[in-house]
């Protein structure tokens, strides 16, 4: 799943859920259950493979999403510091992830093999198809239609 729409429903929980620890533990489990759906993601194997003299445009790529997320949650939000916070925690087990692949830490190395257990499943044949590309585009869009409808519609 895109940063994008991790951050947008942590911060959609964070907006709704009135006790505040309650509200930040959902909006980082969040990430967890969006990464178990079908979705896109971009392709960042030059991170992932430590190629750092490739990594520019996937860096790029990563800190545009990101940014555009905080954008959108900046521009639509009521500006609390509980809705950023939930959007980061929305967004920390990927940030663990990119932690434990420059360090290769035992602790994240723990959560990283979790966190792949519940990840939808890149490597099936079904996700080379285009069907998979469009259920995944389509499960993004939806997510981040909720996510919006949340912060505007929703009180």
């Amino acid at each position: 799943m895109i940063l994008f729409c991790h951050l947008l429903v942590g911060a959609a929980i964070a907006t709704k859920i009135q006790i505040p620890f309650l509200a930040l533990i959902l909006a980082f489990l969040s990430h967890y259950l969006l990464d178990a759906l079908p979705h896109y993601e971009y392709s960042i194997k030059n991170i992932q493979t430590k190629q750092w003299k490739k990594t520019k445009l996937e860096f790029l790529k990563i800190a545009l999403d990101f940014c555009a997320g905080i954008a959108l949650i900046f521009a639509i939000s009521e500006k609390q510091l509980i809705i950023f916070a939930g959007a980061i925690l929305a967004v920390l087990p990927d940030a663990s992830t990119f932690f434990y692949l420059i360090t290769s830490n035992k602790i994240l190395k723990l959560h990283d093999v979790f966190h792949k257990a519940v990840h939808f499943n890149k490597n099936s044949e079904f996700t080379k198809t285009k069907s998979f590309l469009f259920l995944g585009i389509l499960t993004q869009i939806s997510i981040t239609i909720l996510a919006i409808a949340t912060f505007l519609f929703w009180s």
